[in-house]
């Protein structure tokens, strides 16, 4: 991998039911995939953790993909979810967004984006 490209975001959702569900957030997921153009080889994978108190509980949806993997962690208590998006070919972040905004009706956005596989370290 030269280049790797790497989307974050932190958000915050108006509709904890759908943070909530399994399977909203894995169909969300394959959905970003086909969007993104990216070749899905594991997945989605999703787990909900139920922990006490209920403000840890959530959704975990992973897919690993010939090009790196995709994320999300829901958090529908605190009406938060954490996205993730590593790849070695570049994608539309803006079309991403748009679609996790109307999706999981996003409210607040905050968005990273990396650069990654610049910084190499010489070992010799």
């Amino acid at each position: 991998m030269d280049k790797g490209y790497h989307l974050i975001l932190d958000a915050f959702s108006s509709d904890a039911a759908k943070l909530n569900d399994g399977t909203v957030i894995s169909n969300c997921l394959e959905q970003i995939i086909l969007l993104a153009g990216m070749k899905k080889i594991g997945g989605p994978y999703t787990n909900k953790y139920t922990d006490c108190p209920t403000k840890e509980s959530g959704i975990t949806s992973l897919v690993m993909l010939a090009e790196s993997d995709a994320a999300i962690h829901t958090y529908p208590y605190k009406n938060y979810l954490a996205f993730s998006l590593f790849s070695c070919k570049a994608f539309d972040t803006d079309k991403i967004i748009r679609y996790l905004k109307d999706e999981l009706s996003l409210t607040k956005i905050a968005k990273r984006t990396l650069i990654r596989g610049l910084a190499v370290i010489d070992s010799r």
